[in-house]
């Protein structure tokens, strides 16, 4: 029963430890990298219309953004695999917490989906 025990406690610590590195993950894209890669395709956008940026650094500053989503999606589901791993150990249920509301909102992220046509 002992070493079971130990193991089990191992396996708990370790998935709490994953669960805070993912909930950090998440919090830091959604409130800084997700916003500031927003921010850069709008700004580049509007300067490929105007003829100041080509289609290659708007089509760069949209793939950041996307890896940037991508990096949010991948860090929810890390949040989640480490929550299914704490609820099978501990035989409790854990709800994320990240501002009330879905990791990921594919409608609120994404820029336009066409690059805007020069004027």
């Amino acid at each position: 029963r002992g070493a079971t025990e130990t193991a089990l406690n191992a396996r708990l610590t370790e998935a709490r430890q994953q669960l805070e590195l993912a909930r950090h993950e998440m919090a830091l894209l959604q409130s800084t990298v997700i916003p500031e890669a927003r921010k850069t395709v709008a700004g580049v956008d509007e300067g490929y219309r105007a003829g100041k940026f080509t289609t290659l650094d708007l089509l760069e500053a949209r793939r950041t953004f996307t890896a940037a989503c991508a990096q949010l999606v991948q860090a929810a589901a890390g949040y989640h695999r480490a929550a299914a791993e704490i609820g099978a150990l501990t035989t409790s249920v854990l709800l994320p917490t990240i501002n009330d509301r879905t990791p990921y909102d594919p409608e609120a992220a994404a820029p336009s989906a066409r690059p805007a046509s020069r004027k």
